[in-house]
């Protein structure tokens, strides 16, 4: 079969959901359409699972890693693996709407797309989701536009003016995520846009490298993919020492990452200001969503106690690492507090609360006007 779309789900942990992910994969309305689960060395049957059902299923591919490397080098593989003419990112406890995929390949081809970028998310608001999230009742879907500042009510291609990307870029304007994108293999391979060496934020760092490199970078308004919302993620959790150290290590790591994603992108070498400005971009963002919190919730003593900041710190500059976390600890006693917005985030009751206050401030403003249309 030749194979339109491949959609890559990395492994782990997954096996209460796998087999409803890669069910409702299948039977979407675009049959050419494989499946690459990368199992990154779960330490439950999740692929046992999977073998148990998918193996000599041409549509499926499983693949064990060596070891446990994280979703970005498991989603490395799958796209090695690939067959198909682009390439779709799913998270193993997701889904997506039956026809999602047949919509955007069908974008993507009548405007020859490197990339295609869906604006929307759909949170399944309720406690202890089914395995199947599209077997949650249609009131309980929260719908939000994932992109800011200037959100896309019609399809579009994105103008190829880089300075104009990049200022709408700082305004998160094109949401990150790699799970609202459909992406050209060919395109990937050719400008060697993989998931660098980090723990969080990899998806930041991929999606941008895709934004500069892409000639056709196209906008697609609607919401097709509906996102499990937990209140243990990958990149929150209860264990804050384990947070702040993948976040201390993707900071660690994301100057060279961002660097090798900018290779051959010419407006940044017109523009090292602006490379320099988007390094930066991404190592605050790791700062401010990730490690303010963590040391707020560890405290000074705990960090000293765990030693992983100093033993990051000491690998990453052996010369001067005594004044590197010296510095780091007196700047971070001394921060004000932050919110942690990714725990807020991931707190069903808090969107469940979004959600009724924007039914009722629909309600209200379609009572004035209709008020007001009877006067």
């Amino acid at each position: 079969m030749d194979f339109k779309i491949s959609i890559i789900i990395p492994m782990y942990k997954a096996r209460d959901y796998i087999t409803e992910n890669v069910d409702c994969l299948l039977n979407q309305t675009l049959p050419e359409i494989e499946i690459i689960i990368v199992n990154d060395c779960s330490p439950d049957d999740s692929m046992e699972i999977c073998r148990t059902h998918y193996a000599g299923n041409e549509r499926v591919q499983l693949i064990d890693q060596p070891k446990n490397m994280g979703p970005g080098a498991a989603r490395n593989t799958g796209i090695k693996a690939a067959r198909g003419e682009y390439i779709a990112f799913v998270d193993s406890d997701d889904a997506v709407l039956p026809d999602a995929f047949e919509k955007i390949y069908q974008v993507a081809k009548e405007n020859d797309a490197d990339v295609v970028h869906n604006t929307g998310v759909i949170f399944p608001l309720v406690k202890n989701a089914p395995a199947n999230l599209l077997k949650v009742d249609e009131k309980d879907y929260l719908r939000i536009a994932t992109d800011k500042y200037d959100v896309a009510t019609e399809i579009r291609i994105l103008s190829d003016d880089m300075m104009h990307r990049f200022e709408y870029w700082k305004k998160e304007a094109y949401h990150w995520a790699v799970w609202n994108k459909l992406y050209r293999r060919t395109f990937l391979l050719d400008n060697e846009i993989h998931f660098g060496d980090m723990k969080l934020a990899e998806d930041l760092t991929f999606c941008f490298g895709c934004l500069f490199h892409a000639k056709k970078y196209v906008i697609m308004p609607g919401h097709f993919y509906l996102y499990r919302m937990a209140e243990t993620s990958l990149c929150r959790g209860s264990d804050y020492n384990k947070l702040l150290e993948r976040a201390l290590f993707s900071v660690l790591n994301a100057e060279d990452i961002m660097t090798a994603n900018m290779k051959g992108v010419a407006f940044f070498e017109e523009y090292p200001e602006c490379a320099r400005e988007a390094i930066d971009f991404v190592i605050t963002n790791l700062e401010t969503i990730y490690i303010r919190p963590a040391f707020q919730a560890i405290g000074e003593e705990g960090i000293r106690r765990d030693g992983i900041v100093k033993r990051l710190i000491d690998a990453k500059y052996p010369d001067n690492a005594e004044y590197i976390f010296f510095t780091f600890m007196e700047l971070h006693k001394h921060y004000p507090e932050v919110e942690d917005v990714v725990k807020k985030g991931s707190d069903v009751d808090y969107l469940i609360k979004v959600r009724n206050e924007k039914i009722a401030a629909y309600k209200k403003a379609k009572a004035e006007a209709e008020k007001k249309g009877q006067k």
